[in-house]
């Protein structure tokens, strides 16, 4: 990764890489930044508190994310276990990159046959 400002050197020696531009703030206004990434992007983030541009998005992905996990947690076994297979079988890659970000465990006391 290599950052710094446009520059048509970089352009033409980094063609191949992934180039992100944005504005940044500096003492005297804003001023246009690059980043040249030479990897894909990930799926998934590593936190995913950021997710969102801005503090308020943020804050109603934050509550949005927490309203679904509710309503999952509440799901009986079988029909929480149809939606993940659903998932899984929609987006296998992303699933599969989810579940390998994450530490999962196995919590019994959360079972809720219905």
């Amino acid at each position: 990764m290599l950052s710094g400002y446009p520059s048509e050197l970089f352009d033409r020696e980094l063609a191949a890489w992934r180039r992100i531009e944005f504005d940044a703030p500096t003492h005297a206004g804003t001023a246009t930044e690059v980043v040249w990434m030479n990897y894909e992007p990930p799926l998934v983030l590593h936190d995913h508190a950021h997710v969102g541009r801005g503090f308020r998005k943020r804050e109603a992905i934050k509550r949005r994310r927490a309203r679904l996990i509710s309503r999952i947690r509440g799901l009986p076994n079988r029909e929480r276990g149809a939606l993940f297979a659903e998932l899984a079988s929609a987006e296998p890659d992303l699933y599969r990159a989810a579940l390998a970000s994450t530490k999962i465990r196995v919590d019994a006391s959360r079972e809720n046959p219905r």
